[in-house]
């Protein structure tokens, strides 16, 4: 019971935030956590994470936001930990999602070698960088066809530290 409470919960939190970001605008919102000092890093990585787990929704930009209050170095580890933690939280729904019978007849279905391929460091490295649904598909994938969570995590990391890098800096020299 509790447990669904929790994903009820943080269901909400994630929608919130991106209501709130499609309602108020990602430069709007930049303005918004600037003012919060310590804490800004910390929050400007939650909604960075929301927007990760969120299929469609442009987490980039707000990659480029970050490099705009943080600079380049700063903001590219809160682009790198907001993109990790979110992609871990996508690995963990698709994890759960693969248990159900309809998911798992699905993935029963594929071939072998299609599998393995999902699995594979080429596509868990580089599809990723497929423009709008790479990340999303890699994350929420591997973790419905149990790629071991030790794999995922060091290729995500690897994966997910160049765009990191590239929208901070990007955001970095957007300040004028």
């Amino acid at each position: 019971m509790i447990g669904k409470a929790a994903s009820a919960i943080s269901v909400a939190v994630v929608v919130a935030i991106v209501l709130g970001l499609r309602q108020v605008g990602y430069e709007e919102a930049g303005r918004r956590i600037a003012p919060l000092g310590w804490a800004a890093p910390l929050v400007a990585m939650a909604v960075l994470s929301a927007l990760v787990v969120v299929p469609g929704v442009p987490s980039d930009l707000f990659g480029v936001v970050n490099g705009s209050l943080f600079g380049p170095v700063m903001g590219a580890l809160v682009n790198w930990v907001g993109a990790l933690v979110g992609s871990t939280i996508c690995y963990a729904i698709g994890h759960r999602l693969g248990e159900h019978p309809w998911v798992a007849g699905l993935i029963a279905r594929l071939p072998q070698q299609m599998r393995w391929s999902v699995g594979s460091l080429p596509f868990l490295l580089f599809v990723r960088y497929l423009p709008a649904i790479g990340g999303t598909t890699v994350n929420y994938t591997a973790g419905a066809i149990r790629v071991p969570i030790a794999r995922f995590l060091w290729t995500a990391a690897i994966g997910t530290l160049p765009p990191a890098w590239f929208w901070a800096t990007v955001g970095y020299a957007s300040r004028g």
